[in-house]
């Protein structure tokens, strides 16, 4: 068995992952599952923007690299111009020198676009990694959204704030993992449920309140059938103001204590280990895969197939360790890629085939280090580089952590694999000491603001407000105030990081799995024994406290 270059622990390679491998022409992973994807994401950042200017036009813009970043960063209009050549900075391969040395001095020297935007987008200049969308703020990984502010990993919603890991939902306020739902608030691993509140684990409700584990139920105040009138009263009193909502919000935290969780939330699928899959079959240790096939060790990937360590991804096929890829196949040890096919160590390329170790190319062919070959000749050096790496031990990994052009706190890997800044500087990454934001300009007070919705007037949106927890000042965008009339909630008093922070912590799982057995001592027909004997892979550690089930001692406790 392989063991892991950094946590030494050994781990297995599925026999259907070596046959990917063997396809692939690459040996046995180096590192462990988590390590692999903390590796991949220390390269994206996709929340973190910073004010710098564009390296061409001059520009001031947007960017998701700061300005202690090494990258030469352009705005997407002269990234995308024909003022540039991106095989300007094309060079020959020097066969004394590794070969990640030679790529990684390219990923400094070739400008990169600022922010990554695909498809047509509209009034979403302060958004990222978003896909055909329109009239967002502060949104990232946003594919198809209207309206949306505040949000991340969102999939064809409209209007909705505060929300992580939705799809196909309307006028959601601070709900995760929720699909398919309206008009509700503080919802948790929901599904088709509209005017409900403080709910966990809801499918097909209406107007429910602080309830756990329900079905097709309506009127439920925290698990207890109410009739209408007596509902719409204590709901009315509920909403009254933020602290009477607050109330709310503590007894739910104990409420849903008392309620068992199902390991994972894994829909029509089948032949799957992972946690959140759906429309899949063949799947191995993932996370967050919606219609893929035989995929293994990824997280967040769409429509997707025979795919191994790959993660934020759509439409990708044959492919191995690779990173924020859009419609790509036959891929290896690549990042930041759309439309293209046949690459090796390609870093923001883009309608492109046969690419090898290329950076910011679009629509190129049989290109080595951004240098333009023959058929014939690109086939004879790709091969001879591929020889080398593999003596010195390259071939195979991804790109070395110091070529990342992030800071890594303000990468998506320092939610999942946190790290001192100390710890960072010996991985052989920078840390951002200065993320931005604004402090002491506040021009309303935590004491003069409205703790009813029914007495904040819109020019709340014109102040400047003061976050209780980490000092720094925020604004309340004008459908961001919609959005709270509409669910009858006050505004916040904390910005939107802090409340960021919360939902991620609080109510996710960071992206790792974990094998437990399950917690249940109740006696059921498939298990007389005091605790259900089966174990499974689940995103939930043991120490956590909730109580974790497999999926049918989970039914048979909730029908």
């Amino acid at each position: 068995m392989p063991q892991c270059l950094k946590c030494h622990l050994s781990f297995s390679v599925d026999s259907k992952d070596k046959k990917i491998l063997d396809r692939l022409d690459v040996s046995e992973p180096q590192l462990c599952f988590e390590h692999s994807l903390q590796h991949r994401m220390l390269f994206r950042n996709e929340r973190h923007l910073y004010r710098r200017n564009c390296g061409l036009c001059g520009k001031s813009i947007l960017s998701v690299y700061s300005q202690h970043s090494p990258a030469t960063v352009y705005c997407r209009p002269c990234w995308y111009s024909d003022n540039w050549d991106a095989l300007q900075y094309g060079r020959d391969y020097d066969a004394k020198r590794p070969f990640f040395e030679q790529i990684g001095e390219l990923i400094r020297q070739v400008p990169h676009f600022n922010l990554w935007q695909v498809g047509r987008n509209e009034n979403c200049e302060y958004t990222n990694a978003i896909i055909n969308s329109k009239d967002c703020y502060l949104t990232f990984s946003c594919l198809e959204g209207v309206g949306c502010i505040y949000c991340e990993q969102v999939g064809f919603c409209r209007d909705c704030v505060d929300c992580f890991l939705i799809d196909n939902s309307e006028l959601l306020y601070d709900c995760v993992i929720t699909r398919d739902s309206y008009a509700s608030a503080f919802l948790t691993r929901c599904e088709k449920c509209s005017s409900c509140y403080l709910g966990r684990h809801l499918f097909d409700c209406q107007d429910c309140f602080g309830s756990v584990n329900l079905r097709h139920k309506r009127f439920y105040w925290y698990n207890e059938p109410l009739v209408e009138e007596e509902y719409r009263r204590r709901l009315t009193e509920a909403l009254r103001n933020r602290e009477s909502f607050d109330i709310h919000r503590r007894r739910f935290a104990e409420h849903q204590k008392q309620f068992p969780l199902e390991y994972a939330r894994n829909r029509a699928s089948e032949n799957i280990t992972g946690q959140e899959i759906n429309k899949c079959r063949n799947i191995r240790r993932c996370i967050l895969l919606e219609n893929c096939d035989n995929c293994s060790e990824s997280h967040d990937i769409w429509n997707s197939k025979d795919c191994y360590r790959t993660n934020h991804t759509e439409v990708l096929e044959n492919s191995y360790e690779v990173s924020s890829a859009v419609h790509v196949t036959n891929a290896r040890f690549s990042f930041i890629t759309e439309e293209s096919s046949f690459l090796d160590y390609c870093y923001s390329c883009y309608t492109s085939t046969q690419l090898f170790g290329c950076v910011g190319l679009r629509g190129k062919k049989f290109c080595i280090l951004n240098k333009q070959y023959e058929e014939k000749s690109y086939q004879t050096l790709r091969a001879q580089i591929i020889a080398a790496m593999k003596t010195n031990d390259e071939w195979g990994k991804f790109f070395p952590p110091q070529y990342s052009l992030q800071a890594y706190n303000d990468t998506i890997a320092y939610r999942h694999f946190p790290l001192t800044k100390e710890q960072v500087s010996i991985f052989g990454m920078r840390w951002e000491d200065d993320q931005g934001g604004i402090r002491d300009k506040e021009t309303l007070s935590v004491e003069r603001v409205p703790t009813a919705i029914s007495e904040t007037s819109a020019s709340i949106t014109k102040e400047i407000l003061r976050c209780v927890s980490c000092g720094l000042n925020y604004r309340i965008q004008l459908k961001e105030l919609q959005v709270l009339q509409s669910v009858r909630l006050s505004v916040p008093t904390e910005c939107h990081e802090c409340r960021f922070r919360k939902r991620f912590y609080d109510r996710t799982y960071i992206a790792r799995l974990y094998e437990r057995q399950c917690n249940c001592d109740h006696a059921h027909d498939f298990h007389k024994a005091q605790r259900c004997p089966n174990r499974f892979f689940t995103a939930y550690s043991q120490d956590r406290s909730e109580k974790i089930f497999c999926s049918p001692c989970f039914q048979e406790e909730i029908f």
